[in-house]
Parts: structure tokens; C-alpha cells; sequence
């Protein structure tokens, strides 16, 4: 039961984070809420697998979402090298469930905001991937 409180509280957060910057994310000018928003999102995604460090399922979750949310932030990287003469309309759905939570970050960065949020990206989602292959293999090494 503590479980499902818990995973649904956090489909909230994230649900709750995709409004707040939604319109950040789409139109620019992000405000501190956004950033306020986006630090929190990122540091109740490791308090997420941290918390979840006894449970497979929910392990296997966060790795699955911090490797789609890799996926969409080298995707944003490339297109921000090009400097958006690159058109992958086919991202815009993924990016706006993964990455418009993080979006916020852009108000740390004086140049090159949208490059520079996009690298943070990356390694925030791969420190999310580590984290999680890390606590999977405490799990499988504890299950033998």
C-alpha cells in the first residue's frame, strides 16, 4: 500500500512539473518557479530510486524513464549543435513528457541557454542511469 501512495504521489510531482513549465518549456522566458520546479523534479528523481532501492519494478521504471529521457536530451543536443536547422518533428511528443520538467535549468546559463540545458540534460539522466543499474545490482546480488 505504501508503495502505490508513493508511485502515485510521484506521477503527481511529475504531472505537476509538466504544468508548471510546460509553457517555459514551449514559448521561453521561464520564471523562478520554473527553475524552483525543475531542481526539485531532478533531486525527487534520485530520492525516487533511492527509496526504490528494494523494489525491481520500480528500479526498472526509473531506468527506463532516465534512458528515454537520455535518448530525447541527445536528440535536443544535436538539434541545438545545428542550431535548430535540424527538424525532428517526431521528438516533440517525448520531449514534452521528459524533458519539459528539467526545462527550468535554463535560467542558470547566460549563453547558449538552450545547449548548455541540454548537456545538463544528458548528465543528469545519466547519473539517473547509474543510480539505477547500481541499486538493481545491490538487489540481484542480495536475491542470491
Amino acid at each position: 500500500m505504501k508503495r502505490k501512495i508513493f508511485s502515485l504521489c510521484f506521477l503527481g510531482i511529475i504531472l505537476i512539473t509538466l504544468f508548471l513549465n510546460f509553457n517555459s518549456f514551449i514559448f521561453g522566458n521561464p520564471k523562478w518557479y520554473n527553475t524552483v520546479a525543475s531542481v526539485l523534479y531532478i533531486a525527487l528523481w534520485y530520492i525516487f530510486i533511492i527509496l526504490s532501492k528494494g523494489s525491481k519494478p520500480s528500479l526498472n521504471f526509473a531506468l527506463i524513464w532516465a534512458f528515454l529521457t537520455l535518448v530525447c536530451s541527445i536528440i535536443i543536443f544535436i538539434v541545438n549543435l545545428y542550431d535548430g536547422k535540424l527538424i525532428v518533428n517526431f521528438i516533440i511528443p517525448f520531449a514534452l513528457i521528459f524533458i519539459t520538467p528539467m526545462s527550468g535549468i535554463v535560467t542558470f546559463f547566460r549563453y547558449s541557454k538552450f545547449f548548455m540545458a541540454s548537456i545538463v540534460y544528458i548528465i543528469v539522466s545519466i547519473s539517473w542511469i547509474i543510480t539505477s543499474v547500481i541499486y538493481l545490482k545491490k538487489l540481484r546480488s542480495h536475491a542470491k
